[in-house]
């Protein structure tokens, strides 16, 4: 990026519509920011390419929705300062959709899916993933911007919420691998809505659904009854 330390000061501005209340915390609230550097928006600032690139969309009469599903590991950290999966009986060689290993996690992602529902976000689904540790929790689709924001403030409340529950000091939430097997990492499904008189056109249909469909009001075990789902492909991997 050019920069040194004799530039200039990179200053968080806080952008108020990102603000949302920490539902674990009375009191704690969560403010995303836009990277400012002399009075002026800092070009190289994800966010900011972000809402640039959606502000050219809006010009051209689309909106960029975009679904996440937010996958981690819940690992603890050993004695000799390595990094183990915090359920010690989730072993198997094959622990995709386990019921067994989710259910002893069922109060750690009935906590998750509760705050998500609290904040609006409408989780759908929770699942035991393809490795060992390894979970998956998605929330309906949004904006882009509201989306990405989402998914840092989700990154920020499964560490918090973990260390809080006493799975260890470290919950990875991306960069976790195990050898020739998988890589934990959020997939995020693209909804590209064409907009006219008043009406939503298809503009890109995504595996398993239109653009912009309506949701179901089915929900998973783990989530609250309430909220409304976005479908998920069935053909996933």
């Amino acid at each position: 990026m050019g920069q040194s330390p004799a530039d200039p000061d990179m200053i968080a501005v806080p952008d108020p519509a990102s603000y949302a209340l920490a539902p674990w915390q009375p009191g704690l609230a969560v403010v995303q920011c836009d990277i400012h550097v002399e009075g002026e928006p800092w070009p190289y600032a994800p966010r900011l390419i972000l809402k640039a690139m959606v502000d050219k969309a809006r010009q051209r009469g689309l909106v960029y929705n975009v679904g996440c599903e937010a996958e981690y590991f819940l690992v603890r950290r050993t004695p000799d300062r390595g990094i183990e999966v915090a359920d010690p009986l989730d072993r198997s060689e094959a622990p995709c959709y386990d019921a067994k290993g989710l259910t002893r996690m069922f109060d750690h992602l009935t906590t998750m899916s509760k705050y998500m529902n609290r904040l609006g976000w409408a989780n759908y689904a929770n699942d035991h993933e393809d490795a060992n540790g390894q979970f998956e929790q998605n929330f309906a689709y949004s904006d882009a911007l509201t989306s990405a924001d989402r998914l840092i403030f989700f990154r920020y409340m499964v560490h918090t919420v973990a260390h809080q529950a006493g799975h260890g000091r470290d919950v990875h939430a991306e960069a976790l691998r195990q050898p020739d097997r998988v890589r934990a990492a959020p997939a995020l499904q693209p909804l590209g809505c064409r907009v006219g008189r008043g009406a939503v056109r298809r503009s890109r249909r995504p595996p398993g659904g239109s653009a912009c469909p309506p949701w179901p009001t089915t929900t998973s075990a783990a989530s609250s009854p309430t909220p409304r789902r976005w479908p998920r492909s069935p053909a996933r991997r």
